[in-house]
């Protein structure tokens, strides 16, 4: 993933994907230059919520695959332990006891969630576990997808513990980790997820939670700076911030349409983190905001060995605040916007809309600005 411009398709198509869409996307991203190996198929590709299989809108879907595997691609499939109460899985699966079962025996233990209403695969049981295995391991070998995007196992879409017969309840958030280890055994290091607890060893690339379209630091653009320090010093730190420019009408269909500068700014603090993620194509802009766009996501792929290497060394966060390499210079504790990446690289993005500048703090040494090459001697020590 290291050095990846992913692009997904949820915020350009969220609720409309389709075959002929996603290959045109492919076919854009190769045609437009962009230094893409990976490509997420996000929500709305099933019949319905937990069946896992293809919709209608999907013929051939293998023969999908292939052709984007052709054009370079890999494959990350959006994944749910869900299985919505319409599937025709359903009562199969709840009767078999796949689903974390009702006390009292009728049926799934249900939960809503933004899809719906749905059961939960209890992956505390073996033979629930084993079955939701073999439907990855199903989709990897047979229709040719090579990694998944997962999402959901937070405690806040699981059923009633009053009402519910887990096999072998593990606490509201250890369900979540089970979740993971199911992935990581069927695709280890190609799996992303915005949920974790105490999953910092696992082979899986982490996502920021939805970020929404704005500057601010209430979960706008200034939210995935000060969010992406947090995980990373929680042990978090291969990560990628939401896509870029965050959710995009896909929360309230009026919402404004981010600006041309907003997009220029996301994607310049994307480009400086472990991984970047178009979803609303740059080239909805304006030419120049596509080409600049364009541009930093090369940028990012110049980055691919600096990353992979600097990632080696487990003793520091990948990216993180300033005060984690110079403890001793108190004014850095409160710099909230400005991070190191590895040891060498020092991002301060600007965060302000209008603005054109900021003031930095230097640290003690010799910098180089990456753009202009002009030298700078540190004076925080």
């Amino acid at each position: 993933f290291f050095g990846d411009s992913i692009f997904c398709t949820w915020t350009q198509y969220p609720r409309a994907i389709t075959r002929e869409r996603i290959l045109d996307m492919a076919r854009q991203i190769r045609s437009r230059g962009y230094p893409c190996s990976t490509l997420t198929i996000d929500d709305r590709w099933e019949s319905c919520f937990g069946e896992l299989e293809f919709s209608d809108k999907f013929p051939a879907p293998r023969k999908m695959m292939d052709e984007l595997h052709g054009l370079g691609f890999k494959i990350l499939l959006w994944i749910t332990p869900f299985v919505n109460v319409e599937a025709r899985n359903h009562k199969e699966l709840a009767d078999a006891g796949i689903l974390v079962p009702e006390k009292s025996g009728k049926g799934a233990a249900l939960l809503k969630w933004w899809g719906g209403t749905a059961g939960l695969v209890d992956l505390t049981n073996p033979v629930a576990r084993s079955w939701f295995k073999s439907q990855l391991v199903r989709l990897k070998s047979e229709i040719g997808v090579d990694g998944f995007k997962i999402d959901g196992g937070d405690a806040k879409y699981q059923p009633d513990i009053a009402s519910a017969a887990w096999k072998d309840y593990r606490g509201a958030s250890g369900y979540l980790d089970e979740l993971l280890s199911v992935f990581e055994e069927v695709a280890p290091n190609v799996c992303e997820s915005r949920t974790a607890w105490l999953s910092q060893k696992r082979q899986i690339v982490w996502r920021q939670g939805g970020k929404d379209s704005h500057w601010g630091l209430d979960n706008g653009l200034k939210a995935v700076v000060t969010l992406a320090m947090h995980m990373s010093l929680m042990g978090y730190d291969i990560l990628m911030p939401d896509m870029i420019p965050g959710r995009v009408q896909t929360l309230q269909s009026d919402m404004p349409l981010p600006t041309d500068e907003l997009m220029v700014r996301w994607t310049e603090v994307s480009a400086f983190m472990p991984v970047m993620q178009f979803s609303y194509f740059p080239w909805n802009y304006s030419a120049d905001t596509a080409a600049v766009a364009c541009a930093y996501s090369r940028m990012h792929k110049v980055l691919e060995s600096y990353l992979a290497e600097s990632a080696v060394s487990r003793r520091a966060p990948l990216l993180r605040p300033l005060w984690f390499d110079y403890p001793e210079v108190e004014d850095y504790y409160s710099v909230p916007d400005q991070f190191l990446l590895g040891k060498d690289l020092m991002v301060a993005p600007v965060l302000e809309p209008g603005a054109c500048a900021r003031d930095i703090m230097l640290p003690a040494g010799k910098w180089r600005e990456m753009r202009t090459g002009k030298e700078f001697t540190g004076r925080y020590s």
